[in-house]
């Protein structure tokens, strides 16, 4: 079943783009759709491309699985799209954070969103009881946050409504280490099958060991 689990959103159309490319690359040979929402199509033309309706029903069915795209944009559909929602949605990817927040001041398009993974995670919390297989990280939607500068204001983080982070950060000086019981991998694949590498790895370890 098709369905918007992914939203990535950056600050710029460039950066979009490239992020959209990397997805298209790493998605090759595989069902996964990758869209991009940065107002170069027209905004019906965008919006037959992210949902569908079903006939003889008034539901709507998802018609990608990734979407990355800019603010302005993502709050365009999240308010005039009709059956684009992020019901689905397991992974927030905010790329360049610091100034995703910083825009906050001119266009609130997080408030939307995150009320919107409220609802979601509220939903899924009931709907996954019966199964016990299912985890409690798997009944919420994870969010990633990159940034080359990012900020550990409070004031800031705390827009994001972030629950138990972990903080990761790579420094020249490497004035850290690794724990101890830090297990690493490494598998050598093609270009074109590194999707399904990621795929078995976390289908064979990531229901025992944190990743």
């Amino acid at each position: 079943i098709r369905r918007l689990r992914c939203l990535v959103i950056l600050p710029t159309r460039d950066l979009a783009k490239q992020v959209t490319n990397v997805f298209l690359s790493l998605c090759q040979n595989t069902d996964v759709k990758v869209l991009e929402c940065l107002g170069d199509r027209g905004f019906d033309k965008e919006s037959s491309l992210l949902v569908s309706k079903i006939p003889n029903e008034h539901d709507y069915t998802s018609l990608v699985d990734i979407v990355v795209s800019t603010p302005g944009r993502l709050l365009e559909h999240l308010n005039s799209t009709p059956g684009f929602n992020l019901k689905h949605l397991e992974f927030l990817v905010l790329d360049e954070v610091d100034r995703l927040i910083d825009g906050l001041a001119t266009e609130d398009w997080l408030t939307p969103v995150l009320n919107s993974l409220s609802e979601t995670e509220s939903d899924q919390s009931h709907r996954w009881n019966f199964a016990a297989r299912k985890t409690s990280w798997e009944n919420k939607c994870s969010k990633l946050l990159f940034s080359a500068t990012i900020s550990k204001n409070p004031h800031k983080t705390v827009l994001l409504n972030l629950k138990n982070p972990s903080f990761f950060t790579e420094s020249i000086q490497r004035s850290y280490k690794l724990p101890n019981e830090l297990k690493q991998y490494t598998i050598v694949v093609d270009g074109s099958d590194k999707l399904l590498a990621m795929m078995w790895i976390i289908d064979n370890m990531g229901s025992n060991h944190p990743m």
